[in-house]
């Protein structure tokens, strides 16, 4: 029985409204403030007699026996059509929406002056001047065109106010000089005027980030004639220093120019406010060269971990084989690649190296540091 309540509620609501020949056109009003609008009432039955009256109007409306016309100067308005009959009183209302879309729409980074961190947390504030009904307000906010987050707001308020939306952003290197903006809209319904605002200067910004090399190494002939450079992309722009035990001072470029070096490791560093990074050119001897390729080129491995490197020639072969202490492979010669593989190492001064059967026999030794965090006994 107590489930069947509401539903009989319900129908007698239903059943109340329907009996009330009221027509009210527009069914609901959305005007901006300043405008006026006009609004008819009537009766949708003519074989009765009736009497209609607005109620909610003030001094600043002007109204006929049917009709109702506003000039929209108050936020507050509930306008209501009554009809009057021997037979019945009813009533019914008219929704009226009143909207002011924003004063302006500013953007800014909460706290903070100048140039961004790359990887820092920061928030981003858009601030929305003047603006009713707030319900209605959606702050949707974007990084050049891509759509980052949406803001909607709860409070109940007719007249303008002022509203604050927020977003928590962390940029990558990738952002330097994006544009963040966010928009002002009012949702006031498909039938309703569509309203968005952008704001007024989108931020564009600024990130300042520490050089990273494309990659770690690289390996140049000595015989090609070629410049090779670390420049990397960094902000602020870097310096860069180069340095070998072959050379017999730094040099202060990022050149390099291998025909005049010797082989051997020359490391090139470049430095910022934020930090630095350091790229390793093997320069290399055509006819001292090894056509095979270690990858990674050098392990660095826990005490008693796994260790896996892969040899792979990068010519046709006669052999391919690893030799070491543990995990050498013995020499093949129908494969391209070959793993040296240790489950569990526990040789603090192991020297394993790839070997291949060319022209003639050549070797590359696999640098390995292995390090413990706890003491061994």
């Amino acid at each position: 029985m107590l489930l069947l309540q509401p539903l009989i509620g319900l129908l007698l609501i239903s059943l109340a409204h329907g009996d009330c020949p009221i027509l009210i056109s527009p069914v609901d009003v959305v005007v901006e403030y300043g405008d006026s609008f006009s609004a008819n009432c009537s009766s949708t039955d003519e074989t009765i007699q009736f009497g209609l009256s607005w109620d909610g109007y003030d001094e600043t409306m002007k109204k006929t026996e049917d009709d109702i016309f506003v000039d929209v100067t108050n936020w507050e308005m509930n306008l209501t059509c009554y009809m009057y009959s021997n037979k019945t009183k009813c009533s019914q209302g008219l929704p009226v929406t009143i909207y002011k879309t924003p004063d302006s729409v500013s953007i800014s980074i909460v706290n903070h002056r100048g140039p961004m961190i790359e990887g820092q947390q920061y928030e981003l504030q858009c601030d929305i001047y003047n603006v009713a009904p707030v319900q209605e307000l959606t702050v949707k906010w974007y990084k050049g065109q891509t759509l980052l987050n949406q803001t909607t707001f709860t409070e109940d308020n007719k007249s303008p106010v002022n509203e604050t939306a927020t977003l928590q952003i962390r940029p990558d290197r990738t952002d330097d000089g994006a544009q963040y903006r966010c928009e002002a809209e009012l949702d006031l319904g498909e039938d309703g005027p569509q309203y968005p605002t952008e704001s007024l200067q989108p931020l564009s910004a600024e990130l300042h980030y520490t050089p990273k090399p494309s990659s770690s190494t690289e390996t140049i002939i000595k015989n090609d004639e070629v410049t090779r450079t670390c420049t990397v992309k960094a902000n602020p722009a870097p310096t860069y220093t180069s340095h070998s035990e072959h050379l017999k001072e730094e040099i202060s470029s990022s050149v390099l120019q291998s025909p005049t070096l010797s082989p051997g490791n020359y490391t090139c560093t470049a430095t910022n406010s934020l930090g630095s990074d350091s790229k390793v050119f093997i320069i290399e001897s055509k006819e001292s060269r090894c056509p095979i390729q270690l990858v990674p080129w050098r392990a660095v491995v826990r005490y008693g971990d796994s260790v896996a490197v892969n040899c792979s020639a990068t010519v046709p072969h006669k052999g391919l084989g690893w030799e070491a202490s543990e995990g050498g492979v013995p020499m093949t010669k129908d494969k391209k690649m070959i793993t040296w593989r240790v489950s569990h190492l526990t040789e603090w001064d192991i020297q394993p190296y790839c070997y291949i059967n060319h022209e003639k026999q050549c070797q590359v030794e696999l640098p390995v540091t292995i390090y413990s965090q706890f003491p061994c006994y």
